[in-house]
């Protein structure tokens, strides 16, 4: 892999707002990882959800399509769970697609209210993944 099909991957890594991404192909293994700090500032980042408010709370959707996964397999981070409070911005899943992985962001600061979608479930565009109570984190 050459210098600048990294540059590549890590410029489509942050305007997606992947956190980590690696990359294994004939011997040679590469991992590109940016902090939440420079996910959170990047201005053109790709949503992989979408938020609408509802008279029980925020309801997250997904905009993409992947399985759901509720922590990144080469990771130990904990899992959002029922009664969690999150702060804006903060990954609430991934959606993976091949050995690629896509983070579904809180929209706002709230606790989880709901887990609508089960870890290793198909997702499709529109399909209901949290639903979160407002709250001034």
């Amino acid at each position: 892999m050459e210098l600048a099909d990294i540059r590549l991957v890590a410029r489509h890594q942050r305007r997606r707002g992947v956190g980590t991404v690696e990359i294994a192909a004939a011997g040679q293994r590469v991992r590109i990882r940016i902090g939440r700090n420079a996910l959170a500032d990047t201005p053109d980042a790709v949503p992989s959800a979408t938020a609408c408010a509802t008279d029980t709370g925020t309801l997250v959707t997904a905009e993409g399509l992947g399985l759901l996964r509720r922590e990144h397999p080469a990771r130990l981070d904990a899992r959002i769970a029922v009664g969690d409070a999150v702060a804006a911005g903060q990954p609430l899943a991934l959606l993976q697609v091949g050995s690629t992985y896509t983070a579904v962001i809180a929209p706002h600061s709230g606790v989880v209210e709901a887990l609508l979608a089960e870890d290793g479930q198909r997702i499709d565009y529109g399909t209901p993944l949290f639903r979160l109570r407002e709250t001034a984190l």
